[in-house]
């Protein structure tokens, strides 16, 4: 079987990068494998839902196999991660959150083949509790 090698360049409108390649290719092989990343979710925000658990939504992302989400104390280090959404989700609730106004940055990215590359950081900051409100005031003699 005669072969040719050949240099050749793919442009990915999806995710708009050139590939450039060499190889060696047989007369018979026609066909070219491609993997696509899934696209980096958009619109992620975050929103405090009570003293201990934080809301975090996006859009949905097509061909997704699922979602990834991490959380940290710091803005750009730290990161772990939390939990799994499935594929079309579009929200995630962070619970048992340290209460008292505690800061967490979230970040999402989409499961597929290859994931995608991660969100935007948001950030939300958890309530502090609520006071009691069945309190009286009285006087103490001694």
């Amino acid at each position: 079987m005669a072969s040719l090698s050949k240099k050749f360049w793919i442009y990915l409108p999806i995710v708009g990068l050139f590939l450039i390649s060499e190889r060696v290719l047989a007369k018979t092989d026609l066909s070219l494998e491609a993997s696509i990343m899934a696209a980096i979710p958009m619109n992620v925000m975050a929103t405090t839902q009570s003293s201990n658990s934080i809301e975090i939504t996006w859009d949905d992302v097509a061909d997704d196999t699922g979602y990834i989400i991490q959380r940290s104390t710091e803005m750009s280090a730290g990161f772990v991660q939390i939990g799994e959404a499935d594929m079309d989700a579009i929200a995630f609730t962070s619970q048992n959150l340290a209460n008292h106004s505690t800061e967490y940055f979230f970040r999402i990215a989409a499961k597929g083949t290859p994931n995608s590359d991660w969100s935007a950081v948001v950030s939300a900051t958890t309530n502090a509790p609520e006071p009691p409100s069945n309190l009286t005031a009285g006087t103490v003699t001694a």
